[in-house]
């Protein structure tokens, strides 16, 4: 029994470690959901400028 409580002082380190590595990770998946959207923006834009192009020699 003894034992048990010796361990509960790292088994609350490791809530806070998981909190941090948590935020972490979020973080990352923020910057590369932002990126993605960014190379989507410009995939749509480069579409759209082709379309104007088109539009253009047909006028």
């Amino acid at each position: 029994m003894r034992a048990f409580f010796k361990m509960l002082p790292i088994y609350k380190d490791q809530d806070r470690i998981d909190e941090v590595i948590a935020r972490q990770y979020e973080k990352i998946l923020e910057r590369e959901y932002e990126k993605y959207i960014e190379r989507e923006y410009e995939k749509y834009m480069e579409e759209k400028k082709r379309e104007l192009d088109e539009y253009k020699h047909h006028l």
